[in-house]
């Protein structure tokens, strides 16, 4: 099955280069894998705990963001293909299709692979922690997307990073979900600097039959890849 949710964004311009040379390092891109399943009435708890049986039964570190609808036990969840090297190699694309079956079985839901071929732009899940302590606190919502526009060509939802491990730990983080044209990018590096980010994940649509997925380092940056 295959849908494309994703808000339609113009094309994309030629990016400036100026900001993203200075104080972030590009890791190496991997071909781009996404999708969602749409979950009802179903709590978070219980999401939890089938998201760890899938991470598992699969073997993958599942990393991806809830999105609440009004009901928060109704909530469209997405998987992105994406790992820090401190976690393994990336994992291929079957893979986490299999897991996304698996999660779709397991909470009565219908899974969905994201179509590419009509999508622009980039996507970015923009998590909200002070740092990795979560005793640090969020930075407010309101505030990191104050020039974000609409209008600039933004759309800014509000997510939960939510990523599981096989062994069966859990990882949580408020998170502002942001879409938009490559010409804009250059605010995204902005922000993440403004707000002490490590690392930021670019999910870059410029390419329609070649999407790709890759990693920021923000000069805060304290693990570093090799």
């Amino acid at each position: 099955m295959k849908s494309n949710p994703t808000p339609a964004i113009s094309l994309s311009k030629l990016q400036s280069r100026t900001i993203q040379e200075t104080s972030f390092r590009k890791l190496e891109p991997i071909d781009h894998w996404s999708g969602y399943v749409e979950v009802s009435n179903l709590n978070k708890g219980k999401f939890e705990k089938i998201l760890q049986e899938v991470a598992k039964d699969v073997n993958i570190r599942i990393s991806g963001w809830k999105i609440d609808d009004k009901n928060s036990d109704d909530f469209t969840y997405y998987i992105c293909r994406h790992q820090r090297k401190k976690y393994g190699s990336v994992p291929p694309p079957e893979k986490y299709e299999e897991a996304i079956k698996k999660l779709a079985e397991k909470t009565g839901s219908k899974y969905v692979v994201e179509n590419c071929d009509d999508k622009t732009g980039f996507r970015v899940l923009f998590g909200l922690r002070k740092g990795y302590d979560q005793a640090s606190g969020d930075h407010d919502f309101n505030e990191v997307i104050k020039d974000l526009k609409e209008k600039e060509g933004f759309v800014n939802t509000k997510a939960t990073i939510l990523a599981a491990k096989p062994n069966g730990e859990i990882y949580t983080e408020n998170a502002v979900l942001i879409t938009g044209d490559l010409s804009k990018i250059d605010k995204i590096y902005s922000l993440a600097d403004e707000y002490n980010q490590e690392r930021f994940t670019i999910e870059d649509f410029s390419n329609q039959l070649n999407p790709i997925t890759y990693s920021i380092e923000t000069r805060h940056c304290t693990e570093p890849e090799k």
